[in-house]
Protein backbone atom coordinates (compact mmCIF):
# COMPACT_ATOMS: atom_id res chain seq x y z
CA UNK A 1 0.00 0.00 0.00
CA UNK A 2 2.79 2.43 0.80
CA UNK A 3 4.19 2.12 -2.72
CA UNK A 4 0.82 2.63 -4.44
CA UNK A 5 0.81 5.44 -6.95
CA UNK A 6 -2.25 7.67 -7.14
CA UNK A 7 -2.77 9.64 -10.34
CA UNK A 8 -4.42 12.99 -9.80
CA UNK A 9 -6.58 14.41 -12.55
CA UNK A 10 -6.90 18.11 -13.31
CA UNK A 11 -10.61 17.74 -14.14
CA UNK A 12 -13.56 15.67 -12.97
CA UNK A 13 -16.92 15.09 -14.61
CA UNK A 14 -20.11 14.82 -12.58
CA UNK A 15 -23.60 14.90 -14.08
CA UNK A 16 -22.07 16.06 -17.37
CA UNK A 17 -20.32 19.04 -15.81
CA UNK A 18 -16.53 19.23 -16.02
CA UNK A 19 -14.96 20.81 -12.95
CA UNK A 20 -11.29 21.74 -13.00
CA UNK A 21 -8.94 21.74 -10.03
CA UNK A 22 -9.10 25.54 -9.69
CA UNK A 23 -12.93 25.68 -10.00
CA UNK A 24 -12.71 28.16 -12.89
CA UNK A 25 -15.10 26.09 -15.05
CA UNK A 26 -12.93 26.82 -18.07
CA UNK A 27 -13.00 23.15 -19.09
CA UNK A 28 -16.81 23.16 -18.89
CA UNK A 29 -17.08 26.34 -20.95
CA UNK A 30 -14.72 24.88 -23.55
CA UNK A 31 -16.79 21.70 -23.76
CA UNK A 32 -20.08 23.62 -24.09
CA UNK A 33 -18.62 25.85 -26.82
CA UNK A 34 -17.07 22.93 -28.70
CA UNK A 35 -20.32 20.94 -28.66
CA UNK A 36 -22.42 24.00 -29.49
CA UNK A 37 -20.34 24.95 -32.53
CA UNK A 38 -20.29 21.33 -33.69
CA UNK A 39 -24.08 21.21 -33.46
CA UNK A 40 -24.40 24.48 -35.38
CA UNK A 41 -22.14 23.14 -38.15
CA UNK A 42 -24.41 20.10 -38.42
CA UNK A 43 -27.55 22.27 -38.56
CA UNK A 44 -26.22 24.80 -41.11
CA UNK A 45 -26.93 22.67 -44.26
CA UNK A 46 -30.49 22.03 -43.07
CA UNK A 47 -31.42 25.71 -42.76
CA UNK A 48 -32.29 26.08 -46.45
CA UNK A 49 -34.48 22.96 -46.36
CA UNK A 50 -36.64 23.92 -43.37
CA UNK A 51 -39.00 26.70 -42.37
CA UNK A 52 -37.71 29.45 -40.11
CA UNK A 53 -39.89 28.20 -37.22
CA UNK A 54 -38.44 24.69 -37.56
CA UNK A 55 -34.88 26.06 -37.58
CA UNK A 56 -35.62 28.19 -34.52
CA UNK A 57 -37.05 25.17 -32.70
CA UNK A 58 -34.06 22.98 -33.56
CA UNK A 59 -31.58 25.62 -32.44
CA UNK A 60 -33.47 26.15 -29.20
CA UNK A 61 -33.53 22.42 -28.56
CA UNK A 62 -29.86 21.81 -29.28
CA UNK A 63 -28.07 25.06 -28.46
CA UNK A 64 -30.21 26.65 -25.74
CA UNK A 65 -30.25 23.32 -23.91
CA UNK A 66 -26.45 23.24 -23.90
CA UNK A 67 -26.20 26.82 -22.66
CA UNK A 68 -28.88 26.34 -19.98
CA UNK A 69 -27.77 22.97 -18.58
CA UNK A 70 -26.40 23.64 -15.07
CA UNK A 71 -25.91 27.29 -16.04
CA UNK A 72 -26.27 28.42 -12.43
CA UNK A 73 -22.67 27.20 -12.06
CA UNK A 74 -21.65 29.97 -14.46
CA UNK A 75 -22.73 32.63 -11.95
CA UNK A 76 -19.68 34.77 -11.24
CA UNK A 77 -17.35 33.33 -13.90
CA UNK A 78 -14.91 35.64 -15.64
CA UNK A 79 -16.05 37.93 -18.43
CA UNK A 80 -13.77 36.10 -20.85
CA UNK A 81 -15.47 32.75 -20.22
CA UNK A 82 -18.90 34.36 -20.35
CA UNK A 83 -18.10 35.97 -23.71
CA UNK A 84 -17.12 32.55 -25.10
CA UNK A 85 -20.55 31.20 -24.13
CA UNK A 86 -22.20 34.31 -25.57
CA UNK A 87 -20.42 33.75 -28.89
CA UNK A 88 -22.16 30.37 -29.23
CA UNK A 89 -25.54 31.99 -28.68
CA UNK A 90 -24.67 34.76 -31.14
CA UNK A 91 -23.74 32.20 -33.80
CA UNK A 92 -27.04 30.40 -33.19
CA UNK A 93 -28.96 33.68 -33.49
CA UNK A 94 -27.22 34.53 -36.76
CA UNK A 95 -28.09 31.06 -38.10
CA UNK A 96 -31.76 31.32 -37.12
CA UNK A 97 -32.30 34.89 -38.25
CA UNK A 98 -30.23 34.80 -41.42
CA UNK A 99 -28.50 38.00 -40.30
CA UNK A 100 -24.96 38.68 -41.41
CA UNK A 101 -22.02 38.45 -39.02
CA UNK A 102 -21.40 42.19 -39.39
CA UNK A 103 -24.94 43.01 -38.16
CA UNK A 104 -25.38 43.95 -34.51
CA UNK A 105 -26.53 40.98 -32.48
CA UNK A 106 -28.58 42.78 -29.81
CA UNK A 107 -31.55 43.55 -32.09
CA UNK A 108 -31.42 39.98 -33.41
CA UNK A 109 -31.54 38.55 -29.87
CA UNK A 110 -34.43 40.89 -29.01
CA UNK A 111 -36.34 39.86 -32.13
CA UNK A 112 -35.89 36.19 -31.18
CA UNK A 113 -36.87 36.99 -27.55
CA UNK A 114 -33.63 35.46 -26.26
CA UNK A 115 -31.87 36.74 -23.15
CA UNK A 116 -28.08 37.03 -23.29
CA UNK A 117 -26.21 34.19 -21.58
CA UNK A 118 -25.31 36.37 -18.58
CA UNK A 119 -28.96 37.40 -18.15
CA UNK A 120 -30.04 33.74 -18.45
CA UNK A 121 -27.67 32.84 -15.61
CA UNK A 122 -28.87 35.80 -13.52
CA UNK A 123 -32.49 34.80 -14.17
CA UNK A 124 -31.79 31.20 -13.09
CA UNK A 125 -30.13 32.38 -9.88
CA UNK A 126 -32.95 34.82 -9.14
CA UNK A 127 -35.48 32.02 -9.68
CA UNK A 128 -33.61 29.65 -7.36
CA UNK A 129 -33.33 32.31 -4.65
CA UNK A 130 -37.02 33.22 -5.03
CA UNK A 131 -38.04 29.57 -4.70
CA UNK A 132 -35.87 29.17 -1.60
CA UNK A 133 -37.14 32.39 0.03
CA UNK A 134 -40.79 31.63 -0.70
CA UNK A 135 -40.60 28.10 0.68
CA UNK A 136 -41.22 26.44 -2.68
CA UNK A 137 -37.99 24.40 -2.74
CA UNK A 138 -38.37 20.81 -3.97
CA UNK A 139 -39.61 18.35 -1.35
CA UNK A 140 -36.56 16.11 -1.78
CA UNK A 141 -34.27 18.90 -0.55
CA UNK A 142 -35.75 20.79 2.39
CA UNK A 143 -34.27 24.25 2.78
CA UNK A 144 -34.17 26.73 5.58
CA UNK A 145 -33.42 30.25 4.49
CA UNK A 146 -32.34 33.35 6.36
CA UNK A 147 -31.51 36.54 4.56
CA UNK A 148 -30.38 40.10 4.91
CA UNK A 149 -29.97 42.86 2.35
CA UNK A 150 -26.54 41.65 1.22
CA UNK A 151 -26.59 37.87 1.43
CA UNK A 152 -28.76 34.81 1.56
CA UNK A 153 -27.76 31.85 3.73
CA UNK A 154 -29.26 28.59 2.48
CA UNK A 155 -29.02 25.59 4.78
CA UNK A 156 -30.07 22.27 3.33
CA UNK A 157 -30.24 18.70 4.59
CA UNK A 158 -28.70 16.25 2.15
CA UNK A 159 -29.95 12.67 2.59
CA UNK A 160 -27.56 9.76 2.62
CA UNK A 161 -28.21 7.68 -0.53
CA UNK A 162 -30.91 5.05 -0.02
CA UNK A 163 -32.11 6.40 3.30
CA UNK A 164 -35.26 8.30 2.43
CA UNK A 165 -38.59 7.76 4.10
CA UNK A 166 -41.95 9.38 3.52
CA UNK A 167 -41.15 11.82 6.32
CA UNK A 168 -37.86 12.87 4.75
CA UNK A 169 -34.27 11.84 5.30
CA UNK A 170 -33.59 9.60 8.30
CA UNK A 171 -29.82 9.85 8.16
CA UNK A 172 -28.46 13.12 6.93
CA UNK A 173 -25.49 15.35 6.97
CA UNK A 174 -26.10 19.05 7.22
CA UNK A 175 -24.30 21.50 5.01
CA UNK A 176 -24.44 25.25 4.82
CA UNK A 177 -23.96 27.17 1.60
CA UNK A 178 -23.44 30.87 1.40
CA UNK A 179 -24.92 32.41 -1.72
CA UNK A 180 -23.95 35.95 -2.50
CA UNK A 181 -26.78 37.64 -4.35
CA UNK A 182 -25.82 40.32 -6.84
CA UNK A 183 -28.07 43.27 -7.48
CA UNK A 184 -29.97 43.41 -10.77
CA UNK A 185 -27.79 46.24 -12.06
CA UNK A 186 -24.49 44.29 -11.91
Amino acid sequence: MASARINVSETARNLGVIVDSLLTLSAQVSAVCRRGYCQLRQLRPLVRLMSSDAVKTLVQVFISYRLDYCNSLFYGITDGLMSRLQSVQNAAAWLVSGARRCDHITPVLQELHWLSVRRRVDFKMATLVYLALSGMAPAYQPLTVSWSLTKVVVSCVLPTPGHLSSDGPTTAMETDALLQVRGCGT
